[in-house]
């Protein structure tokens, strides 16, 4: 199934883009008092990890991964509510909740983001079905001209879907 353009958004109800529009808005941000890391869900289960930061995260990478993980921070840092959390082998990127995680690999970049319906592009590498009304795609990113406006319209849009 296609993506749905921005007419095909801008014809959904007045009411329904109001909701999607102030959903995030009104999730209650947790963070947890041992590690630092923040969440869309008070007292989330996980696994304690220190947080890094992004610089520290950045600086342990290759230069030409680097330019990658720029890229896609470059892209996405100017949105006000948008977390940007470094782990220990992997990028996330939340609102609500994470909608995209870029992991490195040894020469490449895995790139792992959700929208609410299955893209199909040739530049997807596989799909995974997530928490049951949202489909996980997976992209090979190698450089940093990789991060081009289709992918930077993936990452809006999984943005916009949380």
């Amino acid at each position: 199934m296609p993506a749905p353009s921005a007419a095909d958004r801008a014809e959904r109800p007045f009411f329904t883009r109001i909701i999607i529009a102030t959903v995030a808005e009104r999730l209650p941000r947790w963070t947890c008092p041992a590690c630092g890391r923040t969440f869309g869900r008070n007292l989330q289960g996980h696994v304690c990890v220190p947080v890094r930061t992004l610089d520290d995260f950045l600086a342990a990478q290759p230069p030409e991964l680097r330019a990658v993980f720029e890229a896609v921070v470059e892209h996405m840092s100017p949105l006000e509510d948008v977390i940007i959390e470094p782990g220990d082998v992997y990028l996330m990127l939340k609102r609500s909740r994470t909608f995209a995680a870029l992991t490195p690999r040894r020469r490449w970049i895995r790139m792992w983001f959700s929208l609410p319906y299955a893209l199909d592009d040739d530049r997807i590498q596989s799909r995974a079905r997530d928490s049951g009304r949202y489909v996980g795609h997976y992209v090979r990113l190698c450089k940093r001209g990789d991060v081009d406006d289709t992918v930077r319209g993936w990452l809006m849009e999984a943005y916009e879907a949380f």
